[in-house]
């Protein structure tokens, strides 16, 4: 009885100290396998998409990723951007291929736009002998396809986000005809456009004067560019009336109804000679008319001086009844005297107010630019730099960069010019402005003759 007892004593005593020990063991395997499971890059992928990317906090996604700021935007810039391009819709992960380098390679996507991939680093725990996986780096896929075109005075300033851009960023410079017949040191009015690419946002454009007065800013959203809202400059009735009345007695000393071109024309310059020493049209008759009068191209450059141009027909019936028509269409510029009054200085058959466009062509290699120069669009002739050739290949052109709906950017040539370097346009092409790239390729000749 005594032996059954210790036997039975024994016995339950192991049965309690398996069952301990089994517990012991399943207590210790669910930790390893916890651990385990927390050290598998699935686990960590998860993890990390979980803090980072369920309700994303893209301020703190910007500073992880280094990004540096650009001169016009920084993490503000991205924080509105991805606010505004996510709102509330689930992101997804996807693992992608991360090379030899034995990481993780994973992209977060919006639908299938791809916004930024982040990696995970493999490290071994010296404690335990496991593999470790921590956050590598993230990189932001950012679409900075965004460019401004912004038209502006000649001499004011233009500020993007608060940064003054300068004349590096001039692409584009109008100027008038009149320029060729104003005094020293009187100007026309002069445009400059300036260009911004690579930005993420549509940007705030602040422009000011030589006096640091803002000027208004309009957007035209059919031509996508911003504008200084230029001054209205409507000639008033008194100068409508004095242009008209120099065109008149112009045309009325041409047939010899007027004796006295001092009454219109300033007598020391030089158009006021050049009138006086052409040919009458006429030399007798019976009588004349104006018709078809109209003043336009008016531009007032001082307190003392304007321009303007008139249309008018004179219609002169000569002795034999017939009538014989004068058109005229001209330029005049009027200067103010010291009694008060305004006489002509200069006049022109060329329309003072046409547009002379000059364009910015860029030559770019690689990061080097070889070449930057204004000319005029309507140049029919350029004359492009030379660019170093790599050795097997032969020089093709001049292209510029395009990109597509998707993106995608691709060189479309431009320019072949000659050995010389001159490119010939044909007539009616315009310049725009234009970064230019060489087109190099395989030189099949030298291929042959291996």
């Amino acid at each position: 009885m005594r032996k059954g007892k210790v036997f039975y004593s024994i016995y339950f005593a192991c049965i309690v100290l398996f069952f301990a020990g089994m517990a012991w063991v399943m207590v210790w395997l669910y930790g390893w396998l916890k651990d385990y499971e927390a050290s598998q890059p699935t686990a960590k992928c998860d993890e990390i998409f979980s803090e980072l990317f369920t309700n994303p906090d893209w301020g703190k996604i910007y500073d992880l990723s280094g990004t540096e700021d650009t001169i016009f935007e920084g993490r503000d810039a991205y924080i509105s951007y991805m606010t505004d391009k996510v709102k509330d819709t689930a992101l997804t992960c996807m693992e992608t291929s991360a090379g030899l380098s034995g990481d993780k390679k994973y992209f977060v996507k919006l639908g299938e736009e791809r916004l930024l991939c982040f990696t995970l680093t493999r490290s071994e725990n010296q404690d335990n002998g496991r593999t470790e996986w921590s956050l590598g780096e993230i990189i932001l896929e950012l679409d900075r396809g965004h460019s401004v075109r912004v038209w502006k005075e000649q001499g004011h300033t233009v500020y993007l986000n608060g940064v003054e851009l300068d004349d590096d960023y001039t692409v584009q410079r109008v100027a008038t005809l009149a320029e060729s017949y104003l005094p020293d040191g009187i100007h026309g009015q002069h445009l400059e456009m300036q260009s911004v690419e690579g930005l993420l946002l549509p940007p705030e454009i602040t422009i000011v004067d030589e006096n640091g007065v803002e000027k208004e800013v309009v957007y035209d959203a059919d031509t996508d560019i911003y504008a200084e809202q230029m001054e209205n400059l409507s000639i008033t009735a008194e100068e409508e009336q004095i242009a008209l009345t120099v065109a008149e007695g112009y045309c009325k000393y041409m047939i010899g109804a007027a004796g006295n071109l001092s009454s219109y024309f300033d007598t020391g310059t030089d158009i006021y000679q050049t009138i006086r020493h052409n040919e009458s049209w006429m030399q007798s008759y019976t009588d004349y008319a104006f018709e078809g009068e109209t003043v336009s191209g008016y531009y007032r450059y001082t307190e003392n001086l304007f321009s303007a141009r008139v249309t008018l027909s004179l219609n002169v019936t000569r002795k034999n009844g017939t009538i014989k028509e004068y058109a005229l269409d001209s330029s005049f510029l009027f200067e103010k005297q010291a009694d008060g009054s305004y006489l002509a200085v200069e006049m022109s058959n060329v329309d003072m107010q046409k547009p002379v466009t000059e364009v910015r062509l860029t030559y770019q290699n690689g990061e080097t630019t070889i070449k930057t120069e204004f000319v005029k669009a309507d140049s029919r002739r350029i004359s492009t730099p030379s660019v170093e050739v790599p050795s097997g290949q032969v020089f093709c052109g001049w292209a510029k960069e395009v990109t597509d709906g998707t993106g995608r950017k691709t060189r479309v040539l431009l320019f072949v010019p000659g050995e010389d370097g001159e490119v010939a346009l044909p007539d009616g092409y315009e310049l725009e402005p234009l970064t230019l790239y060489p087109v190099f390729e395989e030189n099949s000749t030298e291929e042959k003759g291996e």
